[in-house]
């Protein structure tokens, strides 16, 4: 290179400091930062799958404690039906449907 050429490298480097700092920076927050963007984008996902796992929890909270409603108010039922108990003198049928 010329000493003509060096000059116009530099000079050339110069007038596009500001523009060349801001790449680097780009591209070290984008691929070299601990927090870069495909991290963050994995992060999300997850915190998304927690979020809908919440919500499904929460719904199977709620129909657990309407179960636990119904049992506490046919519990005679729910210990016939479930565990086949019978009173003494009495007779418990199981009919298997095919």
């Amino acid at each position: 290179m010329t000493k003509n050429q060096e000059k116009s490298l530099y000079q050339w480097i110069s007038e596009r400091k500001y523009l060349i700092t801001l790449i680097f920076f780009g591209i070290w927050m984008l691929f070299f930062d601990k927090n870069d963007v495909f991290t963050q984008i994995s992060l999300s996902n997850t915190a998304n799958d927690l979020i809908q796992e919440k919500e499904m929890y929460i719904g199977e909270i709620e129909k657990t404690k309407q179960d636990i409603k119904w049992v506490d108010s046919n519990s005679e039922k729910f210990a016939r039906e479930n565990y086949y108990l019978s009173k003494p003198q009495e007779d418990v049928f199981i009919f298997v449907e095919e």
